[in-house]
């Protein structure tokens, strides 16, 4: 399994994830016009937005994003993971570990104060997760 800063390259894999990742989280469909427009805004090169992505033989199989926002209460930087998403079939193969710790390597490089994550209400799946990963 490889964890990465997602790349240009993965425009046409990452649009599948994201497809599966719309599904889930029940916000329908996503236009190929829409898709194009936000894959090119996660590929420039900029401080703030982050993706990643785990790759298993060549296949985009999971994501989560990291953004670098400013506190003003702690005068330093923070990181909001969102997006956290694995496909279903590689679930409990430490894939969203792999990200998450992946995520947290990252805030750390940007001498991140906390991390704050994005979890929906009712998604009680993904809160278990983060506690049982020290949340």
């Amino acid at each position: 399994m490889l964890i990465r800063k997602i790349e240009s390259k993965d425009q046409r894999d990452f649009s599948v994830l994201l497809k599966e990742f719309f599904a889930y989280a029940g916000n329908g469909e996503i236009d190929a016009a829409s898709m194009d427009a936000f894959f090119h805004r996660m590929t420039l090169p900029q401080r703030h937005l982050n993706y990643f992505v785990a790759e298993i033989n060549n296949e985009l199989v999971g994501m989560i994003s990291a953004v670098v926002c400013d506190s003003s209460y702690k005068l330093s930087p923070f990181v909001w993971l969102d997006d956290f998403y694995v496909l279903k079939e590689f679930r409990g193969q430490g894939v969203g570990k792999a990200l998450l710790t992946k995520a947290q390597e990252f805030a750390a490089s940007k001498d991140a104060a906390s991390i704050v994550i994005g979890v929906g209400e009712g998604e009680s799946k993904s809160m278990s997760f983060y506690q049982t990963h020290g949340f």
